[in-house]
Order: C-alpha cells, then structure tokens, then sequence
C-alpha cells in the first residue's frame, strides 16, 4: 500500500470572514516554534478575522491552534502536484469560496510551500513564510506556468533572508518583510522577583555569574560551543555557571563534553521544568552562538527583557541586535572568542548595561506584537487587490 500524507483544516464562523478574501494557513508537523506562535497570534487577535481555515498536511498528530477543530484532507504520497489536487478538492468540497473572493494560502513550512504553489488558479495567491533556521532554499518553488503573477509571495524574518532569497532568483518584488512578534510575549511573563527562587532551583546562588544557552538547544545554534566557551571562562571566573533550558539531542553532546572535561560543575540543565521567562530573569548574560546564520527568536527573546547578549557576528543576528550597539559580537566557531567576550561583558557592567537598554527598546520597537499584525493584514490586503488574469 502507498503511504499516506494528509491535510487537514478548520473552518471558522462564517461572520468572521472578510468579504474580498479567505486566508487559509497550510502547516505540517514540523512547524516550527516561532511560526507557531505567530500563528497562534493571528487567530487570536484582530487578525483572526482575516483567517478562514487552518490546513495541516503531512502525516502524524494534526496541530491547529487552540480551539479549532480539524478536518484530514488526504492525498498519496508527498507529490506537490497530489498535494495541489487533495488541497483544490478540499477547498470545494467544504466552503467554496464566494464569487469575487481571493483565497490567499498561508504555507508554513516547505512542503506547504510546495504544494500551495502547484494550485494554480485565477482566484488563489500563495504566502510562503520562510523560516531562517531551515533555510530560504528549501521554500523557493517555482509556479509551472513560469509566470511571474503566479509566484508565491515570500515572508522573511530578517532582511538578511531575503537577501538570500534574492540571490536564489526570486524577485524583489516577491518578497517582504515582517519581523515576529515575540519578544513582548515572553516579557510580560519575566519576574525579576523569581531569581532568587529560580536560582535556588538551579542550586545556584545570587554570587553565581549565571550565563543563559538560549533555546533551542541543538548544533545549529552553537550549544557546544556555548559549554565549550563558559568552561574556558571558569578558569578565569570560577564563580560562573552555564545553564542549558529545555532538552533536545544536542544536550547529550553538551553532557559528553562537560563530564570529559571534569566540568560537570560549571553546567546546570534546567530541563522542562523551568519555563523560560523564569530562566531570563534569573540570568546575568544569555549567550547565542550558532556558526551559520539561523532564526533569531532566541535573542529577541532576551532583547525583550533586556538581558545582556553574547551573539555570533552573523548577518541575521547582528540586523537583530543592530550590531555592536545591542550586543557584545564574538566569531563564529570560536569558544575561546566567545570566552573573552563574556569576560568584556563582566568587567565592564556599564556598557554591558547600556547595550542591553538599546536592545530592549530596539525589540520593543521592531518585534511587537501589533507591529506584526498590522503587517500581516496589510500583506493580505495587497494579495487580495492583485487583478486576476
């Protein structure tokens, strides 16, 4: 028997639809975390008006967000062109569109991309949301008709993505920018009265220097190198210790490391248990070191609460933190940089302290939540107007 892929959907209240458009979010299982919880914002605020139906495909436990129900659309196989077939079927089949309404399909993750960009009608437009941890060139598709109105539009996080983007072909013109909203969210949650629990949790104390791994823990985003870095900065400061949130593959690496080093001492893992607003609030510096440009929603997370940052000098990083002015900047690849960076950032507490400042109100500004969904329904608009040909 040929295996399966799925779609699924939920359809909203009909009073909820605008008259000139109905948007249709298309993820799959691997949705990342931010792209989640962009999602998640949309439906829930002023913009969930804007939002007809959630589609999921791929195999596996249907997501939507909360309070949806879901409906699986099948289709044999990952074939976009299948996929194209299930998703046209789909949408006839369960609330066709009224006369003169555009569908706008929201694709999440690559292969939503794929197959939205193979359901080719005068009626349909296609919004791709890149995110820069997988990488722009697995969303680029191109339409079969080879014409430039059938190409999907291109969200990207940081201008960084969409230069990439640029130089894979796609045009300008078929690109924009909408940075998340995320760092005022995880703010609000950041009690600073909770450090000395938090700490106590941890088995640290308030003299501890507490450096922050920011999440998520995995090789992309230089988690070994962020141990590697904090062991060499104990033989300089024995009163540091690293803190590794959440859980995932990479942390057997990092535990690998610190037990062949002798150095079990200088990491703390935190797990699951300690949410990661609690985590900020308890730390003295976070630290972000990935050697290739990735998804910046860790340091805006620590931006937000303004805790002073160790970053890698990347290009999607340093537009995040605006260079030197949000951040102390260390070369990639290199621990015994990130080491010294981390003693700057401790010896000298005033300009630590005035980086972290501008860092919080560049996140205030540039990441809010109402930033984000003014730019969304402005996007959906503009789809909405293109003519039909």
């Amino acid at each position: 028997m040929l295996p399966r892929t799925g779609a699924a959907w939920n359809v909203e209240d009909a009073n909820v639809r605008t008259p000139d458009r109905v948007v249709v979010h298309v993820i799959a299982g691997d949705l990342p975390a931010v792209c989640r919880d962009a999602l998640e914002t949309l439906c829930e605020n002023g913009a969930s008006a804007l939002s007809a139906r959630c589609l999921h495909i791929g195999p596996g436990r249907i997501w939507t967000p909360r309070g949806r129900k879901a409906v699986r659309v099948h289709a044999p196989l990952a074939w976009p062109r299948l996929g194209a077939r299930a998703l046209r079927a789909a949408l006839r089949r369960q609330d066709p569109p009224h006369l003169g309404q555009t569908v706008i399909l929201h694709a999440w993750t690559p292969m939503a991309a794929a197959w939205s960009t193979e359901l080719t009608a005068p009626a349909v437009r296609v919004l791709v949301e890149v995110d820069s941890a997988v990488g722009a060139a697995r969303y680029v598709c191109w339409p079969r008709s080879g014409r430039l109105a059938d190409m999907p539009t291109y969200v990207c996080p940081t201008s960084a993505t969409q230069q990439q983007l640029r130089q894979l072909g796609v045009p300008r013109a078929c690109t924009v920018l909408i940075r998340p909203g995320v760092g005022l969210r995880i703010s609000a949650h950041c009690d600073r009265e909770r450090r000395p629990a938090v700490r106590a949790h941890l088995g640290l104390g308030e003299p501890d220097v507490v450096v922050l791994a920011l999440p998520p823990v995995a090789r992309q985003v230089g988690t070994l190198y962020a141990a590697w870095g904090a062991m060499l900065l104990e033989k300089i400061r024995p009163d540091v210790r690293l803190v590794i949130p959440g859980d995932g593959p990479e942390q057997q690496r990092v535990r690998r490391l610190v037990e062949a080093c002798r150095h079990e001492e200088v990491v703390r893992f935190a797990g699951e248990s300690v949410p990661l607003p609690d985590l900020l609030a308890a730390a003295d510096i976070a630290v972000y070191l990935p050697a290739d440009d990735t998804a910046t929603t860790g340091v805006v997370w620590a931006m937000a609460v303004g805790c002073p940052l160790i970053v890698s000098a990347l290009p999607s990083i340093l537009e995040t933190v605006d260079g030197d002015a949000g951040a102390r900047l260390c070369q990639p690849h290199s621990p015994a940089d990130a080491a010294r960076q981390m003693l700057r950032a401790l010896e000298d507490p005033r300009a630590t302290q005035a980086r972290a400042d501008h860092a919080r109100r560049r996140a205030a500004d540039m990441f809010s939540l109402e930033r984000m969904l003014t730019q969304y329904a402005d996007c959906y608009g503009e789809l909405a107007s293109i003519p039909r040909h």
